[in-house]
């Protein structure tokens, strides 16, 4: 991509076409407004395209896509509403994948599955042990993802009350570490490093990541 504008003066102009420019783009054009995007990079998706650091190539897309669906336990996926907004989602197609990712460490190999039964089952054969409130674990994640749903799709005050609970367990867990939250689940270190093994996803260490971000990811995935 080498395009340069010929017009100096728009409404909006978005610096960066990663996957965040490229939606406040869409967007603002879909509403009508005159919108230049600005891109370093010869092509756009940011993280979504590989990167090379030296002499070392990370391939980092096309990158697994949550919420395509039409229909789910919590309504319309984010990524299938977004699309149908904008007018464009007949235009894309989304494959499920199954497993959705494999794990590799040196002395183990996994896959995760989505769906609740199929995912559990899939950690049970990586760790028989260890893994016994997994499925606590689990509905939490799904309880912090439907808050987090709520909070953003419902913005009228009897529905926000409705869900004050959801609400207010999902806020004690935002400022804790991805590290913190599933040791209070799974103790012993084998099975917690094998079910918070996407972690890399986030680029933090688990020390570091968002325990409340993982949960809504996992939730994702799973249900």
């Amino acid at each position: 991509m080498n395009r340069e504008t010929s017009e100096d003066h728009y409404e909006v102009i978005v610096i960066g076409a990663g996957l965040g420019g490229l939606s406040a783009a869409a967007q603002l054009a879909k509403a009508g407004r005159k919108v230049l995007l600005v891109e370093k990079e010869p092509r756009v998706g940011g993280f979504f395209s590989p990167i090379v650091h030296g002499s070392y190539y990370f391939n980092n897309g096309p990158r697994l896509l949550m919420g395509c669906n039409a229909d789910g336990p919590n309504g319309p996926g984010v990524i299938h509403a977004f699309l149908e907004e904008l007018g464009v989602r007949q235009m894309c197609e989304f494959i499920p994948i199954q497993p959705f990712t494999t794990i590799r460490m040196p002395d183990l190999e996994f896959s995760f599955w989505s769906g609740r039964k199929a995912f559990i089952e899939g950690i049970h054969k990586a760790s028989p042990g260890g893994i016994e409130n997994l499925p606590e674990l689990l509905n939490l994640c799904g309880r912090i993802h439907q808050a987090a749903l709520s909070y953003y799709r419902e913005k009228k005050t009897w529905e926000m009350v409705k869900n004050s609970g959801r609400l207010i367990e999902a806020l004690l867990y935002q400022n804790v570490t991805l590290e913190d939250g599933l040791r209070s689940y799974i103790p012993q270190a084998g099975p917690r490093n094998i079910i918070g093994a996407i972690w890399p996803f986030f680029g933090l260490p688990p020390w570091r990541a968002s325990f409340f971000y993982w949960a809504v990811l996992m939730a994702t995935y799973i249900d």
